[in-house]
């Protein structure tokens, strides 16, 4: 996230985080909630972070995420944050998917 946003401060002032994914179009997510690290600017795992994504970003042809010059990480503009996740859940409210339907309650993964 750039350094310049509300999500960064808030991150700085509360490690707490939450994230969801979905896998649409069909009505599916995982969520997800943990802690969020700020990883060390020029580090081995803020690189690594940095390259995971790329690989990404190209084995995908940039579909899966909003395209952003992530090169600009080498600046100081951008921050990398890392979540740990201490609970996840799936909820799926979709009856063709051949996974257990969650609208009742979500299923726990971890």
């Amino acid at each position: 996230t750039a350094t310049n946003t509300q999500k960064y401060a808030n991150l700085q002032e509360n490690s707490n985080a939450a994230i969801v994914i979905g896998f649409g179009p069909s009505y599916t997510t995982i969520q997800g909630q943990g802690t969020a690290t700020l990883l060390e600017k020029a580090s081995a795992e803020e690189a690594n972070a940095i390259a995971r994504i790329k690989k990404r970003l190209q084995d995908h042809n940039n579909e899966t995420w909003p395209v952003f010059q992530l090169d600009a990480y080498n600046a100081e503009s951008i921050a990398v944050f890392k979540l740990v996740p201490t609970t996840l859940q799936l909820l799926n409210l979709e009856h063709s998917s051949g996974l257990a339907i969650t609208n009742e309650n979500m299923l726990q993964i971890i």
